[in-house]
């Protein structure tokens, strides 16, 4: 669902988001990435923008930069993000209720309308997601067996999940929940990667 008619230029839903990224993406695939000052061609005279951490234009401007400026090379960023949801989501399933939860979870995730829609164009929501299940699949695999690995993955997964779109930090909740659930209140709070 995801690669069907991936070259459709950027106009879709949210398009004036999605120009905007695609313009600061393209300008470093063009040029010096300059990642702490992202710029847009439109953005008077230097351009400058304000936005979340800018990993999702880096991703796009180095496919650009090895594939050529296309609609379906940009869009290969967020696809990547989303089949990546995908499987965590089915990874995260099998940890909370067996296989066959896994795999419903995944298929619906993998099928849904709106993570479909979102999951091809070039907008922070996608690996905010994506992000966001990979912590809690983090925080719940080190709960439930104790590798600093996990809770490593679970912490820069949460990490990035909230930079690269603030609202993702409500998934502190559920990340507290794998703790709470599993060892109890004391001994989750007295644990340091939580």
């Amino acid at each position: 669902f995801r690669v069907y008619r991936l070259d459709v230029p950027f106009v879709d839903a949210h398009s004036w988001r999605q120009v905007t990224n695609a313009d600061i993406a393209r300008l470093w695939a063009e040029g010096p990435i300059d990642f702490l000052y992202p710029s847009v061609s439109w953005g008077g005279p230097d351009g400058r923008v304000g936005l979340e951490f800018p990993l999702l234009h880096l991703l796009m401007a180095l496919v650009w930069k090895v594939a050529g400026l296309s609609n379906a090379a940009g869009r290969l960023v967020p696809v990547a993000f989303s089949v990546l949801t995908v499987w965590f989501t089915y990874r995260l399933g099998c940890r909370l209720f067996g296989t066959a939860a896994g795999r419903g979870a995944a298929f619906l995730m993998a099928v849904s309308p709106s993570v479909v829609d979102f999951g091809r164009t070039p907008l922070s929501d996608t690996p905010m997601l994506c992000f966001s299940v990979g912590a809690v699949l983090g925080f719940y695999a080190y709960a439930q067996e104790g590798r600093a690995r996990d809770a490593l993955g679970g912490v820069v997964a949460l990490a990035l999940a909230g930079l690269v779109k603030l609202p993702a930090i409500l998934v502190l909740g559920p990340v507290l929940w794998t703790g709470f659930a599993t060892r109890g209140l004391k001994r989750t709070l007295a644990d340091p990667w939580y």
